[in-house]
């Protein structure tokens, strides 16, 4: 398998598939099967081998009951040898990935790079076939440690071999795949890459540009952290001074009391002159300290003392004006900060809600985020989840949960669109929504949304806001929604997923089902098609969900790879092209402002405990 991505581009296969009628798809390095599910609905038939015994079984599991699918356990070359002779006169899409991929029993523990031979093995390629092999920044470049540097062939190798295949075809890289295509399909090749590939230089110089505006934002804060300390410290010792000065001087007053201070002794008077001199030169020295600390420091002052008194976060005040929409850790963990459970004056008669959670191995977080939808207490609850046939223990969950749930299944899919279909097909409810098998409602969400439906008949797709939460229901930030805004969803997606509810009428007007071919951004898709199809939106402005992160999580782990391509090609879908990133900027910009004044206005209401 690939180092950076565990899955093949499928917008890159279907490209190519509309200039090629392919027949077969022929994997090396199954691994657990993501690949073969990314693209099992684009071929009749489908071939893939995996050395390791531990990740077949754990593919042959997963595609159980697909006829298409076809895997087998053994080296990569063997199997390309073997069935080079049947492929030969057909249209074949290779898709070669046995690279080393630091997995036990896995391809590099003989060989990291077994590429060339494969290649041989192949034979000869057909006029009407094509090759993909990932990780070509490897072949490209010296690879980085701990790859073994002599078992990988540099690129003119595998140019030299490739063409050695045949002579009718051409080699051109995009992004991290080497694509090994047909003469006639070029130019189609061609406008993909245009459309989708990645300029490396322009990423490099924005991942510095991020990491050098990162630092100096720590740096600043760092410094005011040293700067509020010292404005402590030094204020502290004005307050003991001052105040140890009124104790002596009321003392002095009373022991002056039964007579005039001229009938004081000459030696007492003396003495009182000297202490009240000594007193003042600590206090003058103090005042011109704080004098001299102002002068340097006194641009400060306007954010440090108002933020101190308003909000009583000083510490952090460059935090206070930057949008928090698109982080997803934004502090350390913290106790997670429920909102008060909404409570709901309407009687027993309510809408029919139903949920659909898609899951795959997410043992772990599933019953939590059962037990956040089953615990509200809805009435009218048709709860349905869809497992992707994990066998993590997320079955025995499930079974214990059954008398609760509408029903679960649990069987091999195509991936978390094809999940959902499933799910929503066996679903009747007037309001619909999916949550996702790591995160959460939280108490009272599905009576809000329902009392918000019932008294605003006119609005078909709502959402709310969002809290972050780590793998141990911890708190690590919160994203405030503004208002909503149509024009934002040409731009971007900042609707938290695991909020958004909508009316079935607006679902079958849409299409009536999530685009499969979206692995990432199917909810995106969603909600541009729900806005053509003329749907009213609300944003409720309650917090009704909580998104789980976690190092597993698909959104974390896969989003450089295909969901910034899924992002772009929803934008020139909408725009008619895809926009660079002073547009994009420009665009969003007036809504994260926005953003920022909602969260204020949110942090002033918890402040004051009305929140």
């Amino acid at each position: 398998m690939g180092a950076v991505s565990f899955s093949i581009s499928r917008d890159l296969v279907e490209a190519a598939a509309k200039e090629l009628p392919f027949e077969a798809f022929v994997e090396t390095g199954t691994f657990e099967g993501d690949a073969v599910a990314a693209v099992a609905d684009l071929f009749p038939e489908i071939h893939s081998v995996e050395l390791s015994t531990v990740h077949f079984e754990k593919a042959r599991a997963r595609f159980d009951g697909m006829a298409n699918v076809r895997l087998a356990q053994g080296g990569s070359v063997e199997f390309l040898r073997a069935m080079a002779p049947g492929l030969r006169d057909r249209s074949v899409l290779f898709y070669l990935d046995a690279h080393w991929c630091a997995a036990e029993g896995s391809a590099g523990e003989k060989s990291q790079c077994p590429l060339l031979d494969e290649i041989r093995a192949i034979g000869t390629l057909g006029e009407r076939s094509l090759i993909l092999i990932d990780d070509a920044r490897l072949f490209l470049a010296t690879p980085p440690e701990p790859h073994e540097v002599s078992n990988w062939p540099p690129f003119d190798a595998v140019d030299r071999a490739l063409r050695a295949l045949s002579g009718k075809h051409e080699l051109m890289v995009v992004n991290d795949v080497i694509v090994f295509h047909p003469v006639s399909v070029a130019a189609a090749m061609r406008r993909y890459a245009r459309h989708h590939g990645v300029d490396w230089l322009r990423a490099r110089q924005s991942l510095q540009e991020n990491l050098d505006l990162r630092a100096t934002l720590e740096g600043k804060e760092e410094e005011i952290h040293r700067l509020h300390a010292v404005t402590q410290q030094r204020e502290r010792v004005i307050r003991e001074q001052e105040a140890e000065l009124t104790r002596f001087r009321l003392a002095s007053l009373a022991q002056a009391a039964p007579a005039d201070l001229s009938a004081v002794s000459g030696d007492l008077q003396a003495e009182l002159v000297k202490r009240l001199e000594q007193k003042q030169a600590v206090i003058e020295e103090l005042h011109r300290a704080v004098a001299a600390y102002r002068a340097v420091f006194g641009p400060f002052g306007f954010i440090i003392r108002p933020a101190a008194r308003l909000f009583g976060f000083l510490t952090r005040p460059i935090r206070l004006f930057v949008p928090r929409l698109g982080v997803l850790s934004q502090h350390p963990p913290i106790d997670l900060r429920r909102p008060p459970v909404y409570a709901s004056a309407a009687g027993r008669n309510r809408p029919r809600i139903s949920i659909v959670t898609p899951s795959f191995r997410q043992a772990a977080y599933i019953e939590r985020t059962i037990e956040s939808v089953v615990g509200q207490g809805y009435p009218n609850l048709e709860y349905f989840v869809q497992d992707g046939g994990s066998e993590d223990g997320t079955r025995e969950i499930l079974e214990r949960y059954a008398d609760r749930l509408a029903g679960w299944d649990s069987r091999p899919d195509g991936g978390q669109s094809e999940a959902i279909n499933r799910g929503f097909a066996r679903t009747a409810g007037e309001i619909m929504a999916w949550l996702n098998s790591d995160d959460i409602l939280f108490p009272g969400a599905l009576d809000c949304v329902a009392d918000y439906f019932e008294s605003h008949p006119e609005v078909d797709v709502v959402y709310g806001n969002r809290v972050l939460i780590d793998e141990d229901d911890r708190e690590i930030g919160r994203w405030v929604m503004p208002a909503h805004d149509d024009r934002i969803l040409s731009w971007a997606d900042y609707v938290p997923q695991e909020t958004l509810f909508w009316r079935r009428r607006i679902w079958e007007r849409a299409g009536g089902r999530v685009d499969e071919s979206f692995r990432f951004a199917m909810d995106w898709d969603l909600l541009v098609r729900f806005r053509e199809a003329g749907a009213r939106f609300a944003r409720i402005p309650r917090f009704l969900g909580g998104f789980r992160i976690h190092s597993r999580q698909k959104t974390s782990a896969g989003i450089s790879s295909v969901g910034f391509r899924e992002m772009d090609r929803i934008r020139e879908r909408v725009l008619g092209h895809v926009p660079n990133r002073a547009e994009l900027r420009k665009a969003v910009t007036p809504y994260l402002l926005r953003h920022v004044a909602a969260d204020l206005a949110w942090r002033v209401r918890f402040r004051l405990g009305i929140a």
